[in-house]
């Protein structure tokens, strides 16, 4: 669960690259950063000024994979996964660049943005009797890890 943070009984939602399993869509975010520094570094093409609100759009496309996912509306795939990782990624690696140029309240606002998005996410698990079951994945998981048959 190192590199994947999923439990086994998720592993649906993980990748292998050379033999390691790895979270899709933290992957993709990951991707998504190096892309963007990868431009950023050849051609300076982030703006010197970016709002808040195109760095916020590209987060909801994964919030909305996840959370409809953990609510039971829907089921979702690799491609979805690593596909909204990849847009997250992109506006992480955006507000680096742009904090690294001394914009702070836009990294700051974005930080607050996906501590909100969690938040109400989590508020929303709660609510609909999800969240309980979300976690217990996860602590049943490092319970064994701990403790091998």
């Amino acid at each position: 669960m190192l590199l994947s943070h999923h439990p086994p009984c998720d592993y649906e939602r993980t990748v292998q690259v050379c033999g390691v399993r790895l979270c899709t869509r933290c992957f993709g975010v990951f991707l998504g950063a190096a892309a963007l520094f990868a431009v950023e570094a050849w051609v300076h093409s982030v703006r010197r000024s970016v709002s808040l609100l195109p760095l916020t759009a590209l987060t909801l496309p994964a919030a909305i994979d996840f959370f409809s996912v953990e609510l039971g509306w829907r089921r979702s795939c690799t491609v979805i996964r690593l596909t909204t990782g990849i847009l997250l990624g992109v506006a992480v690696g955006a507000t680096a660049v742009l904090v690294s140029r001394g914009q702070w309240l836009t990294g700051t606002g974005f930080l607050a943005w996906l501590a909100l998005v969690q938040f109400l996410g989590a508020i929303a698990l709660r609510r609909a009797d999800r969240l309980e079951d979300y976690l217990a994945r996860y602590e049943d998981a490092v319970r064994k890890s701990k403790h091998p048959a």
